[in-house]
């Protein structure tokens, strides 16, 4: 009974010894987070913490857009190889009088409807220009490509930073609660 009972202090001296290294690791991160971002005091610490997160959702807003204006393009060219692929089929399709027609549009209807298609979404994009601006598209593509590249790192090295500043911000309450509970303890100890 006793070695049990000489275990079981022991577990609690360990787990107390755990708890306070735990503690100092925390307060050297909040301290490291402090000087590095030059906080003296509790409202700039709220301010850069709400900076880091707006900062996030900018970010985050930002590729959404060149995500979308991206596979925009893409579609824009998809069609664009139909139409090109299809149009010397589609020429012939024409062409022909309609009791041939039917028959070649059976055998070959799915590239008249892909030239249809592209044909279509691309009169739909040209508005009152003449001919497609494919050299424009290509150069925007490979501009939004590196700028996605930019904006993907910013995002993750924004995204360790609000996951440091979360648990910095756990480590401060606990440090504040281990602190409020020793408090009294400290002022009973004085008084004895």
């Amino acid at each position: 009974m006793v070695s049990i009972m000489s275990n079981i202090a022991v577990g609690k001296q360990t787990q107390n010894q755990w708890s306070t290294l735990r503690n100092l690791k925390a307060r050297a991160s909040v301290l490291m987070f402090l000087q590095r971002n030059h906080i003296d005091n509790m409202e700039q610490l709220v301010n850069r913490i709400t900076d880091i997160n707006e900062e996030f959702k900018e970010v985050s807003d930002e590729i959404k857009k060149t995500e979308r204006r991206l596979d925009t393009l893409a579609l824009h060219f998809h069609h664009y190889e139909n139409y090109k692929k299809h149009k010397d089929m589609y020429a012939k399709y024409k062409k022909l009088d309609p009791k041939k027609a039917e028959a070649f549009y059976d055998k070959h209807h799915e590239a008249i409807q892909e030239y249809e298609a592209a044909r279509t979404h691309l009169n739909g994009v040209m508005g009152d220009n003449k001919t497609l601006p494919i050299r424009t598209w290509e150069k925007e593509q490979k501009t939004l490509t590196g700028k996605k590249f930019d904006l993907c790192e910013r995002y993750y090295g924004l995204q360790d930073e609000v996951r440091s500043v979360e648990l910095l911000r756990k480590g401060t309450d606990a440090i504040m609660r281990e602190e409020a509970r020793e408090a009294p303890t400290r002022t009973h100890n004085m008084e004895i």
